[in-house]
């Protein structure tokens, strides 16, 4: 029944075809329709039902249709497999029913199987696996045995293994081992995931049953939190959860992590119990990270609580102790084992610190000397308060008396002891050590007086070497104090604080022991100078208080040295700054300090008594890094105060300083060498020891470069002074050894700079050195110095710089010569005399100089650019220079390869005026001297060739091998390269003429082919045939240029892409016209040789883009080809290839000139195009161009002139067009129309398919009509007129009604209508009634009932219509017909009406019936209709019901319409506005509800839909559709309703920043609503909108005088509050003004 309905409705849809929407009488346009949405569900229909047939017939599967509707192929497959209830009937089922299933409909068999498990795990894998509930699984693992793709059977296992519920049924345990057994490359795979299952299954007893065994990143987490339990079985159940995750855990992971567990818990018992009963290797790595541990423990930072931070480091350690003695004690490995006892000492004695004197501190601080020394230096300070503050209370003195086991110096002291002892024991540091800390502990605390004291009595009563160790210390720590920059206020206060340290440096000197002996005796040194030091000090100069501290010092206090007063002082003496004290003494102590070991550092077990610390460098033999600090303290403090002493101009002192530093240096090195000999040093000692030595060398360098320095400066000094003493200079200089000293002197000429006075005074100074040292080569130099300077000065007159070549070998001043030649002043005799003092070659300086004058370019102007003549003259001037210089020159063979190297290498190529002068140089000179010189330039051709460049002027600029040229090929110097580019790129020159170089040495062709063209071809012949170039060629390469001006750098397609957005215009190229085209024929002319002719003819005409000229070119080309064939002999071999090529050309010459035709008439697509070799097919197709339909409709339009485009085709193709339009209008005019197709119909096909057929034929007869207006119109229209009714008054059977109506259309749609009535004698109307008549007639002929133009005429229309009626209303057509006659002859029966309503809405042709209900609502006659109200409601609820291309239009227009429906009343007016609001139409449906009768009801209803929120649609919509220009027809009462809903419902800010704001402020104002407006305002100030308010109303209701425009804003605002009774809103006016929440100036 479905494919009966299909069938049929497909017929009935081509019986509407053909048929127009109006009536004859109207004929105006054609309905369009499409598929209908009834046809497209009865396909679906059927497809559906087919497959529910196979489904039932194949698979014995039954299911609804709606079901089926609902599923998909993969869901139906599902449901199949749900429906088999015995897991072992599942195979078959497969095999039998839904592997066919699937194949047939492309399914992958193994993925829906597998996809099939997935949806049953989902949906199943949460229920309990209980015995009688565990089908699903057995389901599921029957599907995965059902799978023949490994892949898939894997996935499967894994989700089955994923979601089956723990514990697990037998059959999955079956399946799984049995899984665990198959060979496949993801077998690893499925072992891991049923560990992890196992995993799982263990977790469980850690209430750990949702866990995610596949999240690997929480393993850690996982293992930390089982073995922090205290299971009985946890170190088991760690392991197998390491065994687990094998590439993120290991088994040391988990022990570790149990032994800290057990440490942290302070069960170190069970700690040593789980160590001992591992293997070896893994007590090892626990013992390890135990003892890391307990280190981090130590170190940890972070306290919360310090008590229990304490006693968890107490844990630590103590569990880092049993762990390392039970390592040591099975330990095998001596190495490991030396490495794990000192371990175990240094845990034992921080526990026992930590035990003893809560003293806590890391391992590393622990192996610290320093930091164990500063911890028994603070216990001993609390111990040495102690002490003093005991002593102080007995006899008041500050003094206190060191522990001694000396009877004889034994006291009764107060403390213990012995716990100091122990500690120092702990720390490691011996009693002798803590005997001397006491001593020194005054000094370091900065209490001076009380460390003299001290000293002072350990001097006395203990004057041994440990005594004098401490003595030194002490002088130690002072100095140590006063190398501080801000020193102690009481070593401020003491200003003898040098005496005493010298003084305490020499008793330490007189009973230190022999080992102490140089540190001593190097300490008195230093105190000594800085003793020296303080005297140049200010306090040493202006304080007479400060005197020696002591008689037995001769050092101290400002006295001089006797013997270096009477050597020096009557010599020189050296003026410096005043030192400051502050300053000056701390970098005098650094530098004490960097010469001395460090305080309390001693060498044990000395073997000589001569191996002291100064002299090592170390406080103990091993120690070498301590010797290199030693090397870098020294330089960096000498360094400084030298620097300082520097700055202050006292270099003598300097002077002393680094001869102090070297000295002390040179000791500690060579002492060090000596003592320790290499044989009984280690290879990293002589390594220290070489790294030491270098350092050494490096110091004696710098040292040697500051004492160089020094020398300078009071050379520099001395040559400064007015009159220079040489005899003391020259003894400053002899202090030097010879090479210092001569660079000295040359450093001090080059100082000297332009000086010559002061570089002759060094000059002589060198000079009387050199006769000393006997250096003849100095003396020599000197010499030449004092040359160089005269020179200097007379080249400095001629403002020539002479410092390049001052004191420079001869080639420097050869170099000179250039700068030399190039000065003004300069001349020949100047040339010659500077050649003789520096015995330079006079013959090359003449050369450089004639070559300086011949390649001397102009001066730019001040803008920087030259003009020709200047150039030509500027070349003469310096042409005329030249004659003397070559007269010097006596050897001319010299001068003629100067001359030639000149031209080939460095004359521009574009001077011509130097060119022709060194030609006729060397031409003279080779005839004069009879040289035979061989030159590869005829001299005369390059001459001749220069009279004919002179007179030319290129037009090209340089291209690239003219940049690139080389006139020889060995010219590979890099500054005649660079010269060559420089000329070339002349940017004068080379843009004016043409390079002669290239054209005589290089290829010419390069050079003349880009300057060929038909203007400068004749100038250029010429050129061509000096050089014997080809003139044929000339000519060929002149029209290429033309050519390719045009086409270079041109995309090859000209042509735009064919489609319907182009404009199809061919694209001009600039330079390309008619002009360029006749040069290049002419020149073709010119060539003699015609085969040559036509071959550059045919790729003239291929580069050229399509065009006229295009077309020219292609016309020259036949010419030629003609010519070219014309002039063969008869038995030419060439004659038949001529005839061919005639032939070719020919008809390209057609086809390209018609491709131009359609391009210039904007026709160029590509089925046209493709037609152009076949003119009249091509002019059919271009009167069926869409253009001449859209040109009918489109009056404004631009379109393509197909007329002028034919005639022009015809021509080129010398076709008959007269002929061809006149078939063209027979073939539109007899063309079958649409009343022909009926005579196949079937009249029984009469059924509802919900559908309305589109009119093709219709369209197609549309198209032909156009075509033939549009082809009328080529001739005038009198003669078409007349053509037309020929046509249309014609009898006979040759032309039917239909060519009939068509030839009358096309009358009236073409020629006026005076027009026609002129010709044809008889009223339009009169000729319109005919074709209306001939329309019936048309129609009747489809319907089989003939009759003819007088019967009808006569015939009764009603009873026409009534016959029609009865014999074929089961024909959509004819009761198209019948409803035509009906409206045109007014037949308004209504029974006949209510049976053409049923039938047109039977046939589902809703646009016809739209037109006739449209129609029939003028009639009331007919409003009784039974079948009107039906009729009306399916055309109204159709766009709603059915889809369509532009649904908003349709419901728009169905909006219209209801308005002109005369049972407007009898509608469901409320159930369209819901229609429309579903539509997206909200003002559509605010405007039905305004049709309805009851007010009361309206409003309710009106309400209700602005109360869901669609008010500001609404107003856009309004707006969009008044834009559109397509309003609705109650728009102002639409917008109304909006305005007085928000103005009821105050919802004013949905307005008020929206356009529509003024049109609701001007509605309110017009209709008097404003009060809740401007109350409104107010509360929410808005107080500059109220205004605004308030102006409007005054305009529209107030007065208008001026007295009323000019007052204020507010002003104006308040007397409209007072006018409209709003005395609250006046209230809260003065509130705001007063309040000053506005300014009171706003005004219009």
């Amino acid at each position: 029944m479905a494919e009966l309905m299909v069938k049929v409705g497909g017929r009935q849809a081509e019986w509407e075809n053909g048929k127009m929407l109006l009536t004859p009488a109207q004929l105006v346009t054609q309905c369009e329709h499409g598929i209908s949405e009834a046809e497209s569900s009865l396909n679906t229909l059927i497809q559906h039902l087919q497959h529910l047939l196979i489904l039932h017939n194949r698979c014995n599967f039954r299911i609804s249709l709606s079901e089926y509707c609902q599923e998909t192929t993969t869901s139906i497959t599902f449901r199949m497999l749900d429906r088999v209830v015995a897991p072992e009937l599942i195979p078959a089922t497969i095999d039998k029913m839904v592997r066919p299933y699937m194949r047939d409909h492309g399914l992958e068999e193994d993925k829906v199987l597998l996809q099939y498990i997935q949806d049953l795990l989902e949906q199943c894998s949460g229920r309990a696996s209980y015995q009688l509930e565990a089908s699903w699984e057995v389901k599921a693992i029957t599907c995965v045995h059902c799978m023949k793709d490994m892949e898939c059977k894997y996935e499967g296992t894994l989700l089955l293994m994923n979601k089956a519920v723990i514990p697990w049924s037998q059959a999955m345990e079956a399946f799984v081992a049995e899984a665990l057994k198959w060979k496949h490359p993801r077998a690893p795979d499925l072992q891991h995931r049923y560990s992890m299952i196992n995993l799982r299954k263990m977790l469980a007893n850690y209430a750990l049953r949702n866990y995610n065994v596949s999240e690997f990143t929480t393993a850690p987490a996982l293992l930390k939190y089982i073995l922090h339990k205290d299971q009985p079985t946890v170190m088991q159940d760690a392991l197998q959860v390491v065994e687990a995750y094998p590439d993120h855990l290991k088994k040391t992971d988990a022990y570790n992590i149990r032994t800290h567990f057990l440490i942290q818990e302070n069960r170190l018992s069970e700690c040593m119990a789980l160590l001992k009963s591992l293997p070896q290797e893994e007590v090892e790595v626990c013992v390890r990270r135990i003892a890391i541990w307990a280190e981090l423990t130590l170190q940890d930072s972070i306290i919360a609580d310090e008590e229990m931070h304490k006693k968890q480091q107490m844990i630590a350690v103590e569990a880092a102790l049993l762990a390392l003695k039970h390592l040591a004690d099975i330990e095998e490995d001596t190495f490991n084992l030396l490495e794990y006892e000192e371990k175990l000492q240094d845990f034992q004695n921080i526990f026992a610190l930590q035990k003893e004197y809560g003293e806590f501190m890391t391992r590393s601080e622990y192996q610290d000397p320093e930091f164990r020394k500063a911890v028994l230096m603070e216990h001993l300070a609390k111990f040495f308060q102690s002490m003093t503050q005991a002593d102080e209370g007995e006899d008041g003195d500050a003094s206190e008396e060191c522990p001694c086991h000396d009877d004889r110096k034994r006291r009764h002291m107060k403390g213990n002891y012995s716990k100091m002892f122990r500690l120092a024991k702990l720390l490691g540091v011996s009693s002798d050590e803590l005997r001397g800390h006491l001593a020194v502990r005054a000094s370091q605390d900065g209490n001076i007086d009380s460390a003299i004291n001290m000293c002072q009595i350990l001097y006395e009563q203990a004057p041994n070497a440990t005594t004098g160790r401490v003595l030194y210390n002490v002088a130690h720590n002072l100095c140590s104090m006063q190398a501080e920059p801000e020193a102690h206020l009481a070593a401020q206060q003491r200003s003898d604080i040098t005496n005493i340290i010298h003084q305490l440096a020499s008793r330490a000197l007189t009973i230190c022991e022999q080992d102490l002996l140089c540190d001593c005796l190097e300490l008195c040194k230093c105190s000594s100078l800085s003793q020296r030091v303080y005297q140049k000090c200010e306090k040493a100069a202006y304080d007479g208080s400060v005197q020696p501290a002591d008689d037995e010092d001769h050092l101290a206090g400002p006295q001089k040295d006797p013997y270096s007063e009477w050597t020096y002082d009557s010599f020189f003496k050296e003026d410096g700054l005043v030192l400051d004290t502050a300053e000056a003494m701390p970098l005098t102590y650094q530098f004490t300090l960097a010469c001395l070991p460090q305080a309390g550092c001693s060498v044990k077990g000395s073997v000589s008594p001569l191996n002291h610390a100064r002299v090592a460098g170390r406080s103990s033999p091993e120690d070498d890094e301590g010797s290199e600090r030693i090397l870098d303290e020294i330089h960096a403090s000498t360094s400084s105060i030298v620097q300082y002493l520097q700055e202050s101009s006292l270099y003598q002192l300097a002077f002393q300083f680094s001869v102090q530093a070297l000295g002390v240096c040179l000791q500690h090195v060579l002492m060090d060498d000596i003592l320790n000999l290499p044989t009984q040093a280690d290879q990293e000692q002589q390594a220290f020891r070489a790294i030491k030595r270098r350092k050494l060398l490096a110091m004696g360098k710098q040292g040697s470069v500051m004492g160089s320095e020094f020398i300078t400066a009071l050379l520099t000094k001395l040559f400064s002074c007015r009159r220079v003493d040489h005899n003391l200079a020259l003894g400053y200089v002899s202090v030097l050894n010879k090479a210092d000293a001569f660079k000295k002197l040359k450093s001090q000429s080059a100082s000297a700079g332009l000086n010559y006075r002061r570089v002759l005074a060094i000059a002589n100074v060198g000079k009387d050195l050199a006769r000393l040292v006997g250096q003849e080569d100095v003396l020599k130099a000197c010499e030449s110095l004092a040359a160089d300077a005269s020179w200097g000065h007379r080249l400095q007159k001629m403002k020539i710089s002479f410092k390049d070549a001052f004191q420079k070998e001869s080639a420097a001043k050869h170099k000179l010569l250039s700068t030399i030649i190039a000065n003004e002043q300069t001349d020949l005799e100047l040339i010659l005399d500077y050649c003789r003092t520096f015995r330079l070659n006079p013959s090359d300086a003449l050369l450089l100089y004639l070559e300086y004058l011949l390649l001397l370019q102009p001066t730019l102007d001040p803008a920087g650019t030259s003009t020709l003549d200047a150039h030509i003259k500027h070349a003469s001037q310096c042409v005329s220079k030249v004659d003397p210089i070559i007269a010097q020159i006596p050897v001319k063979d010299i001068l003629l390869k100067r001359m030639a190297n000149l031209l080939v290498t460095k004359i521009n190529f574009y001077d011509y005026e130097r060119i022709r002068f060194v030609l006729s140089v060397m031409e003279m000179n080779m005839e004069r001297e009879k040289t035979t010189f061989v030159w590869t330039i005829d001299l005369a051709k390059g001459l001749e060739l220069l009279e004919f460049l002179w007179h030319y002027r290129r037009t090209q600029d340089p291209d690239q091998y003219e940049l690139n040229f080389k006139p020889t090929a060995d010219a590979e110097d890099e500054e005649q390269r660079k010269l060559f580019t420089e000329f070339v790129t002349a940017p004068l020159l080379s843009k004016k003429r043409l390079p002669f170089h290239p054209l005589l040495l290089g290829d010419p062709w390069k050079i003349i082919r880009p300057e060929l063209s038909v203007e400068t071809v004749s100038a250029l012949l010429s050129i061509t045939k000096l050089l014997k170039m080809p003139t044929d060629q000339v000519y060929v390469s002149a029209i290429q240029n033309m050519v390719n001006s045009c086409v270079k750098d041109q995309p090859r397609d000209v042509i735009p892409a064919p489609d319907e957005h182009s404009s199809m215009e061919l694209r001009k190229l600039p330079g390309l016209d008619r002009k360029l085209v006749e040069g290049i024929r002419s020149l073709l002319l010119q060539v003699s040789d015609l085969q040559l002719a036509v071959a550059t003819s045919r790729w003239v005409a291929k580069e050229l883009p399509l065009g006229a000229e295009q077309v020219m070119a292609l016309k020259a080309c036949a010419f030629l080809t003609k010519k070219w064939k014309e002039s063969l002999p008869e038995d030419s071999p060439n004659l038949e290839k001529a005839s061919i090529m005639l032939n070719r050309v020919t008809a390209a010459t057609q086809q390209i000139a018609t491709q131009h035709v359609l391009y210039k008439y904007r026709l160029a697509k590509t089925p046209y195009l493709s037609l152009a070799n076949s003119p009249a097919r091509l002019i059919f197709k271009l009167y069926e161009d869409e253009s001449i339909e859209r040109r009918l409709v489109e009056k404004a339009g631009v379109f393509p002139d197909i007329h002028a485009a034919a005639e022009e085709i015809s021509q080129i193709g010398s076709r008959d067009l007269g002929k061809i339009r006149v078939t063209l209008f027979e073939q539109w005019l007899h063309a079958s129309g649409g009343s022909k197709q009926g005579e196949e119909q079937d009249s029984t096909e009469t059924l509802n398919f919900n559908t309305e057929p589109e009119n093709q034929e219709a369209k197609e007869e549309e198209r032909s009509l156009h075509r033939m207006v549009y082809l009328m119109q080529f001739q005038a229209m009198e003669k078409s007129a007349t053509f037309l009714l020929n046509i249309a008054y014609t009898s006979g059977s040759k032309v039917t009604y239909v060519s009939r109506v068509r030839a009358l259309r096309c009358l009236l749609s073409l020629v006026d209508s005076q027009v026609i009535q002129t010709i044809a004698k008889k009223p339009v109307e009169e000729i319109r009634e005919y074709m209306k008549s001939l329309l019936y007639l048309a129609e009747l002929e489809a319907l089989h009932v003939p009759q003819t133009l007088e019967s009808f005429n006569k015939s009764n229309k009603a009873a026409l219509a009534r016959g029609l009626w009865r014999n074929h209303n089961h024909e959509w057509r004819a009761v198209r017909l019948v409803s035509d006659l009906c409206l045109d002859y007014e037949i308004w029966d209504p029974h006949m009406w209510n049976s053409i309503l049923q039938q047109l809405l039977a046939f589902r042709m809703l646009k016809y019936l739209e037109h006739v209900l449209v129609r029939l609502s003028a009639i009331s006659d007919l409003w009784q209709v039974g079948c009107l109200m039906r009729a009306w409601k399916t055309v109204l609820l159709s766009p709603f019901t059915t889809a369509c291309e532009d649904q908003k239009a349709a419901c728009l227009k169905v909006y219209t319409l209801t308005q002109r429906c005369p049972l407007l009343l009898e509608l469901d007016v409320a159930g369209f506005s819901r229609q429309f609001l579903q539509a997206g139409l909200p003002a559509c449906a605010l405007g039905c509800l305004l049709f309805l009768p009851d007010g009361q009801k309206r409003n309710k209803h009106i309400q209700t839909l602005l109360a869901s929120g669609c008010s500001l649609g609404i107003l856009d919509q309004m707006k969009e559709l008044e834009l559109a220009r397509t309003p609705l027809s109650q728009a102002e009462q639409i917008v109304g309703e909006v305005y007085q809903y928000l103005d009821i419902t105050n919802q004013y800010d949905i307005l008020l920043d929206q356009p529509h704001y003024s049109s609701l402020q001007a509605y309110l104002v017009r209709h008097d609503r404003t009060s809740s407006l401007v109350r409104w305002l107010l509360q929410n100030d808005r107080l500059t909108e109220a205004i605004h308010l308030a102006q409007q109303y005054n305009q529209v209701h107030g007065d208008s005088s001026s007295s009323v425009t000019t007052k204020a804003g507010l002003q104006q605002l308040q007397d409209f509050l007072i006018s409209q009774n709003l005395p609250s809103c006046v209230e809260m006016l003065n509130v705001a003004e007063n309040g000053g929440d506005q300014p009171m100036d706003v005004d219009k």
